[in-house]
This record gives C-alpha cells, sequence and structure tokens, in this order.
C-alpha cells in the first residue's frame, strides 16, 4: 500500500494492489455496500479477478468482514472505519486518492466509469458490461420526470457508449418501448412512466395528455431522452434494464443480482421474470390509483403497501408511485406489509443501520429486512 506521502493515480493504486496479491497469493475479499451503484462495481472488479485467476469472494457490508491475515480487501462505498489496510473506492464529490488511516481511498464522482477505467487495464469490457454498467448509474436519475440531468461525468460516459456504438440517444420517443413495440404494448410494459391500466389506449398522445393531466407531470417531461442499445442484448432499452436491476436487488437480492451479473444468460432469463412481475405490479398501481391513494398506509412516518415482496421491488414501485405524484418524493423509501410482517428494502439503510438490525435477529428475505414494526427504521432513525 502507498505511504502517506507518496501521490498516486488510481490506476498505480490498483497495480500496486494486483502485484502485491498476485505475490502473496492472498485472497480478494470484496465487501460492497447495498446499492445497485456499489453491487454492480464489485461484480466488474469480480470479473477482473478472475480473468486474472486471482481466489475472490463478495460479501455485502451487513456482513461482519473477516479481518483475516490471508485476505486483501477492496471495499465499495464502505466506511473506512470498517476495516484497516484496504483499497476503498468510494462515490465523491471531488475525485482524489488519498490516505485515510490505513487505508487508501479512490474517490470518484462517478463510480461505476471510474471502475471500469481501472478493470480495463487488466481485461477486456463488453459491449453488455458497458450496457449494464449504463443501466445502474441511471438508477440514480429515476423516475426521469423527476430527476435533474445527468452530471457532467456521467453525461460524458453516456457521450463515450454513444460513440463506441453501444447505446443510440433517442430524443423523439414518448415511452419505452415505442421505438420496437406495437403502442397498446408500449404503454403497458412502460416503467419510465407506469400508465395506470384505465389510461392505456392505441393514441399514445391521448394517454400522455390525460397523465399529464391528471398527475400534474409536465408534458416536456413525458418526452424526455430514451437510450437504447446498439448491438444483440436481452432489451434494447437501457431504462428498462435499469429497472430490471433494481427489480433483482430487491426480490432476488444479493446473491442473486451477483450471479446475474456474472451471467448473461442467468440475466436473460430473469428478465423475461421480470415482465411477467409487471403484470402483478400494475395490479397494485391500479389498486392505489383507483383508491386515490387510500390502499398506502402511513407506519412511523413511511409510506407501507400490502404486497408480496418476492414478487415486487420497493424501489421500483418507489419511483413510479413518486413519478405519479401519488408520494412524496422526500419519503426516501416505500416499506411493504404482507401476513403481518414489514419488508424494508436493505438499500434504503445506511451500512450501520443494516449491521445493527441483523445483528439484532432481523431476518434477509431478498433484498429486504423483514421486521416485526418499523420503530427503528422510522425516518429519524434511518439516516
Amino acid at each position: 500500500m502507498p505511504q502517506a506521502s507518496e501521490k498516486l493515480t488510481p490506476s498505480e493504486v490498483i497495480h500496486r494492489f494486483i502485484d502485491e496479491v498476485k505475490e502473496t497469493k492472498k485472497l480478494v475479499r470484496i465487501v460492497t455496500s447495498y446499492d445497485l451503484e456499489s453491487l454492480t462495481a464489485s461484480a466488474m472488479l469480480g470479473k477482473m479477478l478472475k480473468h486474472l485467476e486471482i481466489p475472490f469472494e463478495v460479501l455485502p457490508d451487513y456482513e461482519r468482514i473477516p479481518l483475516t491475515p490471508d485476505a486483501k480487501v477492496i471495499g465499495i462505498n464502505i466506511p473506512a472505519s470498517e476495516c484497516d489496510e484496504c483499497l476503498i473506492l468510494q462515490t465523491s464529490t471531488t475525485e482524489s486518492v488519498s490516505k485515510v488511516r490505513y487505508n487508501v481511498v479512490l474517490r470518484y464522482t462517478s463510480l461505476l466509469p471510474g471502475v471500469l477505467d481501472l478493470i480495463s487495464e487488466f481485461t477486456p469490457v463488453s459491449k453488455e458490461m458497458k450496457a449494464l454498467v449504463l443501466a445502474s448509474i441511471l438508477s440514480k436519475y429515476l423516475p426521469r420526470v423527476k430527476a435533474p440531468a445527468l452530471n457532467e461525468r456521467d453525461r460524458n460516459f453516456l457521450e463515450v457508449l454513444s460513440n463506441d456504438g453501444v447505446v443510440e440517444i433517442s430524443k423523439n420517443l414518448t415511452l419505452i418501448g415505442v421505438s420496437y413495440l406495437p403502442p397498446q404494448t408500449a404503454l403497458l410494459y412502460s416503467l419510465d412512466l407506469f400508465i395506470p391500466s384505465k389510461y392505456l389506449s392505441e393514441n399514445i398522445e391521448n394517454a400522455l395528455s390525460k397523465v399529464s393531466k391528471d398527475f400534474n407531470i409536465p408534458s416536456d417531461k413525458l418526452r424526455e431522452e430514451v437510450y437504447l442499445t446498439k448491438f444483440d442484448f436481452f432489451s434494447k432499452d437501457i431504462h428498462m434494464v435499469t429497472y430490471m436491476l433494481l427489480w433483482l436487488t430487491d426480490v432476488k437480492g444479493f446473491h442473486g443480482l451477483l450471479t446475474s451479473l456474472f451471467n448473461n444468460a442467468l440475466l436473460r432469463y430473469e428478465y423475461m421474470r421480470f415482465l411477467s412481475d409487471i403484470k402483478y405490479l400494475r395490479d397494485v398501481v391500479d389498486l392505489i390509483i383507483n383508491s386515490r391513494g387510500q390502499t398506502i398506509k402511513n407506519v412511523k412516518n413511511i409510506p407501507v403497501v400490502n404486497v408480496e415482496p418476492t414478487k415486487a421491488s420497493s424501489n421500483v414501485l418507489y419511483r413510479i408511485l413518486s413519478a405519479l405524484n401519488i408520494i412524496n418524493q422526500n419519503k426516501g423509501f416505500l416499506a411493504f406489509e404482507s401476513f403481518g410482517k414489514y419488508y424494508v428494502p436493505l438499500s434504503a439503510l445506511n451500512t450501520s443501520k443494516r449491521q445493527s438490525l441483523i445483528q439484532k435477529g432481523a431476518a434477509v428475505v431478498g433484498g429486504y429486512l423483514e421486521l416485526s414494526d418499523l420503530s427503528e427504521v422510522s425516518s429519524k432513525s434511518s439516516t
């Protein structure tokens, strides 16, 4: 590891780390925060290590980190206090390489393009992986009808992918899928703005006009850019891939998402499962719309919906209801209730809260924590 007085680039840091691991033949333990950006970064680093034939394992931050002398740790968006002599990659407002305690910390304004630059020095990066990286980045900008424009680093990365022939930036589409699906089907499977069933119509213009009026959404915000893959991928629309990855983090959890990111064939299969579950999610949305939001309970200042957590994503439903102005985006997350238990998405909590609740006996179900009450995850205690 570099000394405090050294000024190294991220490239030099990762090369030193890999050289040390190869020389000492140590296991690499990747410990990742539970958010889509961090989980995708851990999968990318894992693919790099596999290519280099370096043994590794990936652990979520809610598990206790085994600090053993036979392993080197790479932390993804974990606090520097979690381990010593680790290489930590963090999302930050500024970019830098620094020493924090006994750790080397690489900070990026956009983590995934930074990780992509690092691993590209050791392994080829496929178009599929670049598309998944973009999809993960876009999770920060959903729902689009309420999201700010991409920051400069993310926008530059999008332009690079466009120039490389990975994606096409389309500015004239109105809804996800319109370019390659019949209008009725496009509306049915649109998640970027989840159109309730009663608005389904062959006339997209009429549907958009009604949605804009009834849900107080500026009409121009329904015509944002859409990013389409320019190669044979399981989905042409990158925003649909984004929603599918969010669905995986909730419904299938840590191991389900990571396994899928390592296996394109499995990812294609999960996408078909995701499309099937949209029908269930649409029923939930229709019920909420028809009740004018009365089916949403407020428990400990947290919106709660009666939903089966093994079929639906809290992150996706939260974004849908937020886009339609049914719930306040400032609420932060949506909890599910099923058979007398509450299910809170792990991604809604910080590292210490995840660890604390699991140590107290909370069960992990997919990407949710199963709880008897919401006292410890209310807005005052979860931040």
